[in-house]
C-alpha cells in the first residue's frame, strides 16, 4: 500500500493505492502542521509498517518538507516525483526544470483519458491552460490569476467593491455590484479559457479537447464544451501513470 500526495500552494490531496486502485482523497488546507498531517493519516488508515511509501508531487516545498517529517516519524519512506520517480513525459519548454510538477503529472494524466493533443484546465489559486501537443508531448501553457485572487485584488486594491462569493450569477449585466463582480469574475474565468482553447486548435490544426480539474472546476466546466472530464484527482492519476500503478 502507497500513499500519494499532491502538494499545491493553498491544500494538500492525500490518498492510498491499495495496488489496485487509487482511494477515495482527503483535503488539507492551510496553515499546514505536523498534527494535521497526522490527524489526515489517521483518517486515511495509514499505518507504520503497513504503508511501504509515499509518492510525492510538490510545488510547496515547506510543506513538503513537514509532510516529509510526519511521515519519517510513523516509519514511511518518502519519494519525490522527478527527483525519485522520472515521469514519462518530454517537457518541450525553454527551462523544463522550472515546470510544476503539478503541470507535468496532469498532463500526462490527461493523455491518458483523452489521449493527444489534449488541454489540462486547472482552476486553483492560479488558473493553468497548458497542451499537450500532437505527438504527446507537454508544450508548455498559459497562467493568469485564480479567480479567487482576482475578486480579492479587487476588494484589496479599491475603496468600494467588496469581497463576493465566486458563484455563477444569475444573469449579466449585473443590476448591483455584488452580481457585476460575480458576473465578471464567473465570465472572466469562463470566457479566457475558452478563447486559450480556441488558440490552441488554430494552431494545432485540429479541435482541443480538455480536462479540468482544480478546487473550482466543477464550477466552470460546465460552460467550456470542450471540457470532455472533471478530474479533481488528476495529479494523484498522474502519480499513480508515472509510478506504474494501476487504476
Amino acid at each position: 500500500m502507497n500513499l500519494l500526495a499532491d502538494i499545491g500552494n493553498s491544500t494538500i490531496a492525500l490518498a492510498l493505492h491499495d495496488g489496485e486502485k487509487l482511494g477515495a482523497p482527503v483535503s488539507i488546507s492551510l496553515p499546514f502542521h505536523k498534527r494535521s498531517f497526522l490527524d489526515a493519516f489517521s483518517a486515511l488508515g495509514v499505518r507504520r509498517n503497513k504503508t511501504e511509501k509515499a509518492l510525492i508531487a510538490s510545488v510547496n516545498p515547506p510543506a513538503g518538507q513537514c509532510l516529509t517529517e510526519a511521515l519519517v516519524s510513523i516509519g514511511v519512506e518518502v519519494c519525490f516525483m522527478r527527483h525519485d520517480i522520472e515521469i514519462p513525459i518530454r517537457v518541450k519548454v525553454k527551462y523544463p526544470e522550472k515546470v510544476g510538477m503539478d503541470r507535468v503529472l496532469n498532463a500526462l494524466a490527461a493523455k491518458r483519458r483523452l489521449g493527444s493533443p489534449v488541454a489540462v484546465i486547472s482552476y486553483g489559486t492560479a488558473t493553468v491552460c497548458d497542451l499537450v501537443g500532437k505527438n504527446g508531448d507537454y508544450l508548455g501553457g498559459t497562467i493568469s490569476p485564480g479567480a479567487v485572487i482576482g475578486m480579492r485584488a479587487l476588494h484589496e486594491r479599491t475603496c468600494f467593491l467588496p469581497e463576493v462569493e465566486i458563484k455563477k450569477p444569475g444573469k449579466i449585466p449585473g443590476k448591483d455590484t455584488i452580481s457585476a463582480i460575480q458576473g465578471g469574475i464567473f465570465w472572466s474565468a469562463v470566457g479566457g479559457v475558452r478563447q486559450i482553447l480556441q488558440v490552441y486548435s488554430e494552431q494545432l490544426g485540429r479541435q482541443v479537447n480538455a480536462v479540468a480539474t482544480g478546487g473550482m472546476a466543477e464550477l466552470f466546466a460546465g460552460q467550456i464544451p470542450e471540457v470532455k472530464a472533471v478530474v479533481p484527482a488528476l495529479t494523484l492519476e498522474g502519480i499513480c501513470v508515472a509510478a506504474g500503478l494501476p487504476l
